[in-house]
């Protein structure tokens, strides 16, 4: 809406000649000095006022109704009163606004322009903070169809002003009505959807963004509706209402539906403009409020010019509204939608900013769902296309680690190496120094998963791994059958780590080691206080065969039975379980307990 200062002043040039007309005749009957004095006082008055000196002319008009004293001169101050309480607004002076139009509601209650004088006095009482005389104004002028959406749009933002969220819905819900059929609805239920985000109401604010959707021929501003659109997916997303936010999201025109609404708009309301001065020609009361109208759809004609102006300089959003929806998927836990709407970014746009990061997210959710060859394979894309790009250090990494999970051992050693020689600053290096002494363990490469180790520890010596690489570097003695290194190893981690996270392996370990040794009744203690030592404990499937084991080697069948039937009842993997029940029966054969056998 038009300031208020321009909005009276134009009224006023009908409100002048009106008012002119009705001084004189009243004035001839006085004697000449005194006619003569008032129309000089009141002329110079309105010579001030189309200057704009607001000062001049409420102290010319004050004077003049000082000088007219008479019944019959009393007729003509009613647009006097008229003209100085929009004076004293425009200094602004609204106190004495105030009182001006107030006289003027007193004396002249039943004038034509009673509803136009209690408006201007509801935005003076707006403007001096008298918000609940504005408020009580406003309401009252909604029964005047002329003035009602000019009434309720002001009681909202007075509402706004005061922060009172509640009433200002309660408001824009009265204007919107049961469904949007005006441009003022429409822009009422914008407001509305994000006042009902603001007080945690989501589905009622989605609801009111996805009809308006299906309004878009009432909607003066499209690039309004899309800002608004993405704000709120933004908010939920935000407070991880990610339903909410895809709905928000998916209510964003394209940049395309928007250039085409938005210049057609402009040019509608050009249409709209000449149409109201044609309506208006050769009728001075329908000009001062088309002139009305028309100020207002200027207003909202050059913001949404300039809105339009910004909106053709950035680039394209919808990679960016898709990114923001994929993040929504994402972080809801519906890693294959996310894959989806990532997809959609690389396949519709290539050269988007967002790809990067669309890439990077399409690896991490593959990873996620289990499906390492297709995120090894992107992995190769990013770091084909972003060598220096924001993720390409996580990207390195996780070329290798997925690779591991895909259990291609090979590619992670290739994948590791090749990084920790490409990316040697990279944040992941002491990572990828550590998986690569992994996955060279895991295929047997002992003495080379040694040197990576023992490449990890002099690199970082202080390094979150170092307890498990002193422990995999006894290992890889174990297991390459060096058992008396083996055993100082696995020794040296105990007497280190007396409360470390691999003491009851470390300590199975050992047994192994003394009974490759055929050091039998120690492989018996040992593995007999390892059982009391860790009730329930995973390996015990393992520890009771290595018993069983031992116990047989010294020709204890009976006692080495129960030691393997205890293995393949807690037998965390099928190796234990058959090895388990092939000794057992093997035992009881040698024993010739046939039903045991048979059971």
């Amino acid at each position: 809406m038009p300031p208020l200062s321009i909005l009276i002043s134009r009224r006023l040039a009908l409100a002048v000649s009106l008012t002119l007309g009705g001084i004189l005749p009243a004035v001839a009957q006085q004697a000449v000095t005194t006619e003569v004095d008032i129309a000089q006082n009141y002329n110079a008055a309105m010579q001030a006022f189309a200057k704009g000196d607001w000062e001049g002319c409420s102290t010319g008009l004050e004077q003049v109704i000082k000088m007219m004293v008479n019944e019959k001169q009393q007729g003509a101050l009613e647009g006097i009163y008229y003209t100085l309480g929009a004076a004293y607004f425009n200094m602004p002076n609204y106190p004495k606004a105030i009182e001006a139009f107030e006289k003027f509601t007193t004396k002249f209650g039943k004038s034509t322009k009673i509803w136009e004088v209690r408006l201007a006095l509801a935005q003076a009482h707006r403007q001096n903070k008298g918000f609940d005389q504005a408020i009580k104004l406003y309401e009252a002028l909604e029964s005047v169809p002329l003035y009602r959406e000019q009434a309720l749009n002001a009681q909202v933002q007075i509402y706004q002003e005061q922060e009172k969220p509640l009433e200002a819905v309660r408001v824009l819900e009265r204007i919107v009505g049961a469904d949007i059929q005006t441009t003022v609805q429409a822009t009422a239920a914008m407001s509305l959807a994000q006042l009902l985000a603001n007080q945690n109401q989501p589905e009622k604010a989605v609801g009111w963004l996805q009809r308006l959707q299906m309004k878009t021929a009432l909607i003066e501003n499209l690039v309004a509706l899309n800002a608004l659109a993405v704000k709120l997916g933004d908010e939920f997303s935000e407070k991880k209402l990610y339903n909410q936010a895809i709905a928000a999201y998916r209510a964003v025109r394209s940049r395309e539906e928007v250039l085409k609404f938005q210049t057609e708009r402009i040019a509608a309301m050009d249409r709209r403009i000449d149409a109201n001065l044609k309506a208006a020609t050769g009728n001075p009361v329908l000009f001062a409020q088309m002139t009305q109208w028309n100020n207002q759809i200027k207003a909202a004609q050059a913001e949404a010019k300039s809105l339009l102006e910004e909106f053709i300089k950035l680039p394209d959003f919808a990679a960016s509204v898709l990114f923001r929806m994929a993040r929504c998927w994402y972080d809801s836990e519906r890693k294959w939608e996310a894959i989806v709407v990532f997809d959609r970014i690389l396949a519709r746009h290539p050269k988007a900013t967002e790809r990067e990061s669309a890439l990077y997210g399409m690896i991490v959710a593959y990873a996620e769902v289990s499906q390492p060859k297709r995120a090894q394979e992107l992995c190769e894309v990013y770091l084909k296309e972003f060598p220096s790009g924001e993720n390409a250090q996580t990207v390195g990494y996780l070329s290798g680690a997925v690779a591991l999970q895909a259990q291609d051992l090979q590619g992670a050693e290739s994948y590791f190496g090749t990084m920790l020689e490409k990316q040697p600053e990279s944040s992941f290096r002491e990572e990828m120094r550590f998986l690569l002494g992994n996955a060279k363990f895991m295929q047997g490469k002992h003495d080379e998963a040694q040197k990576e180790y023992a490449a990890y520890l002099k690199e970082y010596p202080q390094g979150q791994n170092v307890e498990e690489v002193r422990y995999r570097t006894a290992l890889a003695d174990l297991f390459a059958g060096r058992f008396e290194v083996a055993l100082t190893g696995l020794n040296g981690y105990l007497g280190q780590y007396p409360e470390g996270t691999m003491v009851a392996d470390a300590k199975y370990r050992i047994a192994v080691c003394k009974y490759a040794a055929e050091q039998y009744d120690k492989v018996v203690a040992d593995c007999r206080a390892w059982l009391q030592q860790f009730t329930s404990h995973e390996q015990e499937g393992e520890v009771q065969a290595l018993l069983g084991d031992a116990l047989a080697a010294q020709g204890e069948l009976a006692e080495a039975v129960p030691a393997y039937r205890r293995s393949y009842q807690v037998a965390t993997t099928d190796e234990v379980l058959n090895y388990s029940l092939f000794e057992a029966s093997k035992h009881l054969q040698k024993l010739g307990k046939w039903p045991e056998i048979s059971e």
